[in-house]
Parts: structure tokens; C-alpha cells; sequence
């Protein structure tokens, strides 16, 4: 490539950036854009991305307007901040790769300024407001007009195998900066668009699996004491501070709703998670307790006990207070409720953690951590 050429294409990308910042107002995609490296590559039409590394072709840059080229960096950087690298895993490359075309030129038509760009580019205001998966979803039945050659339709690079973790990270943090920059600056969140906001919060806040929130639940309650078992290191030998310690759980009471809304097989998965905690935590006392509109059997667990092997009958209503009523005169550490959480809601806090394993859609509970348990 030739270094006059290569040097004129650099300081108009650098115009460009420049730009993307102060014409167009974006901090969100400006922020973005100043994140990615940039590398000129003539074996390309237009310009390409791989997730944390843009592709240009140095004529096709140089050969466009101020204002198209503000496109193009923004464009490509859109690929990055809706993840369409990592979102398209398992659908028609070629497809989706056109489905993020509309959706991100729509959103550059619709900006205010908005971007100028060529008439070849994949946009179509039928697609306004939709996300990529939905557009995606409709181009399987009706593919782009013929005459779009679109140019930049295959612009997205997918990074070496071995590469892909690495990247992907790199861009979730790419993303996440943008974001708190954009909150900053746009605390309303306005200039965001609704997909963008979605893809930010799955980033900052993941769905974790329930078994992942409850193991995370009762590890706190584990350490939720101080001990003088053992001393702080960094005050021995002169005196002992003490420090948050536990050899495990104490008493850790396990509900379990039989009433007819639980299969037997779904009582069998909740036997095998309960084995799966007591292992892990290690109770001094574990009470398994069967339970419906009364409690029918109380099961204290001992090293001896099989637990797949316990007696439950139940199949009546549902009722809590028989259980919160027992941890009143027997009072746990913590106590699991698996349950529908059809029943009336209990309202009174309680001196102990109460961890509602939900089976249903029902709300939360009015106390205590509802998580949504998801059997195997």
C-alpha cells in the first residue's frame, strides 16, 4: 500500500472519529469507536469488524464524502455495541449479518443529525423499531431486494477460534464503558435504543442460573458471624481480632411444598439439590421437613440418612404458617422453602433468612429471597 495513501486515510479516520463526537453527539458509540483498533486492508470492499478490530479499505474511505465516512466508523462500531458477533451464533451468517445492516442503518437515519450514507446500504423504515433477532426472523421469508448489492453486508470478520473468549470479553467491557460514560453524560438514557439498553443490562446484569444465586445466598450466611477460632495473620502474635470464619452452616431447616402441585419427579430433583447443599455446606443440623397445609413428616438428617429414600405424602393445599411456626420454637440458620409459592403470602420479617425456591411464575414473596428455581 502506498505511505502518502495510508497517511492521508489515517488523518481523515482520525477526522472522522472526531467527528462521530462532536457533529453527531453520540458518546455512547463515540466511546465505543475510540476503543477499536483500525486497520487499513485493501483485500476488502468497503470495511469489516471483528469485534475489537475495524477493517477499512483505504480508497473506499478516502473515496467518500466527510460525512459518509462518519458513517462508516459509526456503523461498524454499532455492530459492536448491539454484539452481533456473539448474538448471531447459530443462524445464517449471511442473513443476520443483513438483519444488524437494518437495524443499525435505521438507527443512523433516525439519529438527530441524522447520517448520510448510500443508497446501496441495507435500510428500510419497515424495519424501525424492531431488533435484530425480529428482523432476522422476517428476512428468512423475505430476503433483500435484488438490486441492493450492499456492499457491507458481509462486514462482520469472525475472530480466530482460539481467539473468540478473549474477544468476547472484550467487548462486553467495550460495551459496559461505553455505558457508564453514556449514563454519565445521559443520565435519562435517551440516545440509547431500546435493543442497546437491553444488550446492557443482560451484560451488567447476567441471568444467573438459580443454583448460582442460592449457592451465593448461603455462602454469605455462612460467613454472616464473627469467630476468635482463628486469628487475623496480620495482627499475630502480639493478639487475636476476630475474623469471619465458620466451618459451615448450623441448623439449615429444608421445606419442601407436597402439595399436588409436585410430581415425583420433580421431588426426586429436589431430594438430589438438597444432597448437593449438604454436601457443599456442610450443616451441623439439617431438618427436611414435608410439608403441604400441615407438616406430615419431620426428617432430621444424619451422616446414615439416604436422603432419596425419605417418606413424603402431602397432596393437600398449601399452607406456610405450619413451617414458620415450627422455625419459631426450632429456629434455623436459614430455612429453603421449595414451593409455588401459591399459598397466603407470609408478611412477618423473620430473625432468620427465608429463601423461597420457586417452581412457578408466581410474584415474589413479600419476605425474605425469592429465587426462581428451574428443575433439570
Amino acid at each position: 500500500m502506498d505511505n502518502l495513501l495510508l497517511a492521508e486515510a489515517d488523518k481523515a479516520l482520525q477526522i472522522a472519529k472526531i467527528n462521530l463526537l462532536t457533529m453527531k453527539k453520540s458518546s455512547f458509540i463515540s466511546t465505543i469507536a475510540y476503543n477499536l483498533k483500525y486497520q487499513w486492508d485493501e483485500t476488502i470492499s468497503t470495511a469489516a469488524v471483528d469485534g475489537v478490530t475495524v477493517y477499512v479499505n483505504p480508497q473506499f474511505f478516502l473515496d467518500a464524502n466527510k460525512e459518509k465516512r462518519i458513517f462508516v466508523v459509526a456503523h461498524e462500531a454499532w455492530h459492536v455495541a448491539l454484539n452481533h458477533l456473539f448474538r448471531g451464533v447459530g443462524k445464517i451468517q449471511k442473513i443476520y449479518n443483513e438483519a444488524g445492516d437494518y437495524v443499525i442503518n435505521q438507527l443512523l437515519k433516525d439519529a438527530v443529525p441524522a447520517y448520510e450514507m448510500w443508497d446501496w446500504v441495507l435500510q428500510d423504515d419497515k424495519y424501525r423499531n424492531l431488533s435484530t433477532n425480529q428482523v432476522y426472523d422476517l428476512l428468512l421469508t423475505e430476503p433483500p431486494p435484488e438490486d441492493k448489492s450492499n456492499k457491507m453486508s458481509d462486514d462482520i470478520k469472525e475472530p480466530a477460534k482460539e481467539d473468540k473468549e478473549k474477544v468476547e470479553q472484550q467487548v462486553k467491557e467495550i460495551i459496559i464503558k461505553a455505558a457508564t460514560l453514556e449514563a454519565i453524560t445521559n443520565p435519562e438514557g435517551g440516545n440509547l435504543p431500546k435493543e442497546i439498553k437491553r444488550q446492557i443490562d443482560e451484560l451488567i446484569n447476567p441471568e444467573l442460573p438459580w443454583e448460582s444465586i442460592l449457592d451465593r445466598f448461603l455462602t454469605d450466611v455462612v460467613k454472616d458471624d464473627y469467630s476468635w477460632k482463628r486469628p487475623n495473620k496480620r495482627f499475630a502474635p502480639e493478639f487475636y481480632m476476630p475474623t469471619m470464619y465458620s466451618h459451615g452452616l448450623g441448623h439449615l431447616v429444608v421445606a419442601i411444598d407436597t402439595s399436588g402441585s409436585v410430581s415425583k419427579i420433580q421431588l426426586t430433583e429436589m431430594l438430589s439439590e438438597i444432597i448437593e447443599i449438604k454436601d457443599k455446606f456442610n450443616p451441623k443440623l439439617l431438618t427436611i421437613i414435608d410439608c403441604d397445609n400441615r407438616i406430615n413428616h419431620i426428617h432430621e438428617v444424619t451422616e446414615d440418612t439416604n436422603i432419596l429414600d425419605l417418606e413424603f405424602t402431602g397432596g393437600g393445599g398449601t399452607s406456610f404458617e405450619p413451617v414458620i411456626n415450627y422455625c419459631k420454637e426450632n429456629e434455623p440458620q436459614a430455612l429453603l422453602y421449595f414451593t409455588d409459592l401459591y399459598a397466603r403470602d407470609i408478611t412477618e420479617e423473620q430473625t432468620y433468612p427465608v429463601i423461597w425456591l420457586c417452581y412457578s411464575q408466581h410474584k415474589e414473596s413479600t419476605i425474605g429471597e425469592t429465587i426462581y428455581y428451574k428443575p433439570k
